[in-house]
């Protein structure tokens, strides 16, 4: 009589099977784990809870460079996600103007959000004001506006910083200390969107950030004395006195 034989059973297929299982259950538990910022850090061999430094930033594009790794952008909203804690330095670079630099501590799970960021002309347009310019400085200085969350202490300059900035921004209620100088310091006001602040520090005009980082020099007078200065054009540029001399500096 005709016998047919029967296929026999692969013995690995199982253990195929197994495997296979095993490959997808630990990819769906590592996407599941990066979609809620956590991911596995090599330096401390665990798995942690990532955190993100987000930015608005006017004007763009730029080269974007986080710890040291450059990378271009086209973006005015750049999200930095998947950072593990500590110290991260974010720089932005664009041609023409002076480098925006922050370093953040970051703790597992936090965002930390700069708002208002904005780069300065290294090489800025600079001449003597118009008529109408020199107007517009007179009437700065006659209607001098004072401002109850930025404070001149002698040689210190004091603000209320920031305190939140998702879903609105909000500002402290007592002021913290930015910095100290061992020169003059005179003629402090806030750029506008008060992300920024101008002084005159000696001889020199400047522009801070709130928090004291990035201070950039707009403009180098001929002496320490405090003179007058005002921010014009929505904040695209400068307008100062030297000596007798009014001055127009683009931003």
């Amino acid at each position: 009589a005709y016998c047919k034989s029967m296929p026999q059973k692969n013995p690995l297929r199982w253990l195929y099977r197994f495997l296979f299982a095993i490959l997808f259950i630990s990819l769906a538990t590592l996407l599941v784990a990066s979609a809620n910022g956590i991911m596995y850090n090599v330096k401390t061999r665990s798995f942690e809870s990532t955190g993100i430094i987000s930015l608005v930033a006017e004007d763009p594009p730029f080269d974007l460079v986080v710890d040291g790794i450059s990378r271009r952008t086209k973006k005015k909203e750049i999200r930095i996600g998947n950072l593990f804690s500590g110290f991260h330095t974010i720089e932005l670079k664009k041609d023409g103007y002076f480098t925006w630099v922050k370093t953040d501590y970051l703790k597992p799970g936090q965002a930390i959000i700069h708002t208002g960021v904005r780069l300065f002309l290294s090489n800025p347009k600079t001449r003597l004001a118009t008529a109408d310019e020199r107007i517009s400085l007179d009437e700065s200085v006659l209607n001098k506006t004072t401002f109850s969350d930025l404070d001149l202490r002698g040689q210190e300059i004091w603000v209320k910083p920031i305190v939140a900035t998702y879903p609105i921004k909000a500002v402290g209620s007592d002021f913290v200390l930015i910095a100290r100088y061992s020169q003059t310091v005179s003629g402090l006001l806030w750029f506008p969107g008060k992300d920024q602040m101008i002084v005159q520090i000696g001889s020199e005009i400047r522009a801070i950030d709130r928090d004291g980082s990035n201070d950039t020099v707009l403009a180098k007078l001929a002496t320490e004395t405090p003179t007058d200065f005002v921010v014009s054009d929505s904040g695209f540029s400068l307008i100062y006195r030297d000596g007798t001399d009014v001055f127009y500096r683009s931003l």
